[in-house]
């Protein structure tokens, strides 16, 4: 997590993912955008990702293939990696029917995305919200001004 430290950031970065995969590149982004901009955490541009020291961004690959009979079932392997060896967890493999690749993509991706945001935040702790001042005691004296009520003093 020290590699994370100090970071303004991530940019999202989703390798190509095979058309007819079940999920498309900008289903991944938007996974990713969303679970970052949730945590609180800045979503850099790429020209942002670029101009920075850091380079900082969240690297996600799903790879879709076929299996034996494609039009049946999928073989999916969803990794993702901060930086490229800074910090990475491990990825999910298994085989599923195709009708089910893009929920199972979705599921696999949602706890990394989810640890990625944590540790960036456990690296990176939010500051405290600043101290309110006390509120200001109202002087007794203006209480005694007229303790009795307007309503009572005037005639109807």
């Amino acid at each position: 997590m020290e590699t994370l430290a100090g970071l303004p950031g991530l940019g999202i970065l989703v390798e190509k993912i095979p058309i007819n995969a079940g999920v498309t590149r900008a289903d991944v982004v938007v996974m990713a955008e969303l679970a970052l901009r949730r945590a609180g955490i800045r979503v850099l541009t790429d020209e942002e990702v670029v101009k920075s020291v850091a380079s900082a961004y969240l690297h996600i690959a799903v790879d879709v293939g076929a299996l034996s009979r494609p039009t049946d079932l999928r073989l999916y392997n969803g990794k993702r990696a901060y930086g490229v060896v800074t910090w990475e967890t491990g990825g999910q493999y298994g085989a599923v029917p195709n009708r089910e690749i893009e929920s199972i993509v979705r599921m696999a991706l949602a706890p990394m995305l989810d640890r990625v945001c944590n540790d960036f935040l456990k690296a990176n702790p939010p500051p405290l919200p600043a101290a309110r001042p006390a509120p200001k005691r109202r002087d007794p004296k203006i209480e005694e001004v007229d303790p009795q009520s307007v309503s009572d003093s005037m005639p109807l």
